[in-house]
């Protein structure tokens, strides 16, 4: 098991536990994933923070962002595999 699934297993044991979510912010960060961590980190305040908090909206804005980065990152990188696991089903077809 790699120290991704590790984490990713303990955070699906607990999901309304921040803790493996934050050590596993600590983590990315130190493995060079910067926007993941505050992605985790942002959700964790996110929820933890009410609506009508001033803060709210703008821990909103900030997954926002993240979260179009992170998916625009996640979808380059398998774009590839996609597309010849695309153009193998054709030619079986």
């Amino acid at each position: 098991m790699t120290p991704d699934e590790g984490f990713l297993a303990s955070i699906i044991a607990d999901p309304d536990a921040d803790a493996a979510r934050l050590l596993y912010a600590v983590y990315l960060e130190e493995h060079g994933q910067p926007e993941r961590a505050e992605f985790f980190r942002v959700q964790c305040a996110l929820a933890r923070t009410p609506e009508a908090d001033p803060r709210w909206a703008g821990l909103d804005g900030r997954e926002r962002q993240l979260l179009v980065v992170l998916l625009r990152r996640w979808v380059a990188a398998r774009l590839p595999q996609v597309i010849e696991e695309i153009a193998d089903a054709r030619h079986d077809w």
